[in-house]
């Protein structure tokens, strides 16, 4: 994780940047190949999270208990699986859903509990525990090591779910190698366009964003400029003020480690 701070940049600058990420296709953001049939099912890990996760990404973790085989018997699958064969977008889908059933897993292993905090550290993100294909490891490398060094997609940050309130909402469907672009996008415009993740104030002087921008700065762009470049595509209301600003300062909001249970959740 980098502290990036607050920076101001020239705004030309930042108006220039945000004109050309508006230009660019959505699949711009990823290498996404020829589409190829698909290779794997997820169709376990999509009818458990139709069932247990509300549209606002809010997790019946009771309920989900009473299916811990189903979950465990999809988390077999995905060790089993090929990755060899698979496209780029359907190997990314499958990284995606293995981060967020394991952390559903982990939950309910320490079950009940407040916060994933709550969970020892050594049994948390570090614990080297989880197999895909034939590689075990830890939530951690599963993020750090794989999945961004591997696939440079900063949308993926809207797409793993670390359990908490502060976490961009787990999707109620998994992720499938032939829609991953638009659930990407679709879950990086659901994320920015709510203030829990993201706020302007009124003259546009200050962009309150989610941490993320924060401990994975680099991943959005190289300097803040491209960071709200990244943000205003996908919030135009943004990219109008920060062009018509003298000048724009990237701020954090507070992250809230709270579970993400949807009894009781916060209104």
């Amino acid at each position: 994780m980098r502290l990036l701070g607050r920076h101001t940049r020239n705004t030309t600058r930042v108006a220039a940047l945000i004109a050309l990420c508006l230009a660019l296709p959505s699949a711009a953001f990823g290498q996404s190949g020829p589409a190829k049939p698909a290779t794997f099912s997820h169709a376990p890990f999509d009818a458990l999270l139709r069932k247990h996760v509300d549209r606002e990404g809010w997790v019946a973790y009771a309920a989900l208990a009473r299916d811990a085989d189903r979950l465990d018997g999809y988390l077999k699958s995905i060790a089993a699986a090929d990755l060899t064969v698979m496209s780029r977008d359907e190997r990314l889908a499958l990284l995606i859903n293995a981060y967020n059933a394991a952390t559903l897993r982990l939950i309910l292993d320490h079950w009940p509990l407040k916060s994933i905090m709550d969970i020892p550290e050594e049994k948390r993100w570090k614990a080297v525990r989880w197999t895909i294909g034939s590689r075990t490891v830890s939530l951690d490398q599963l993020e750090n090591e794989w999945i961004r060094p591997e696939f440079k997609e900063p949308r993926v940050h809207f797409a793993l779910n670390c359990a908490s309130i502060g976490c961009p909402p787990l999707r109620a469907e998994a992720y499938t190698g032939d829609k991953l672009i638009r659930q990407l996008d679709d879950q990086t415009r659901r994320a920015l366009r709510s203030e829990r993740w993201l706020k302007a104030n009124a003259d546009a002087s200050e962009v309150q964003a989610t941490k993320l921008f924060e401990w994975y700065g680099d991943d959005f762009g190289k300097t803040v400029a491209e960071r709200l470049a990244f943000i205003a595509r996908y919030v135009p209301a943004v990219a109008k003020r920060i062009a018509a600003s003298q000048s724009v300062t990237l701020a954090f909001l507070e992250w809230d480690w709270s579970l993400n249970d949807c009894a009781p959740k916060p209104r």
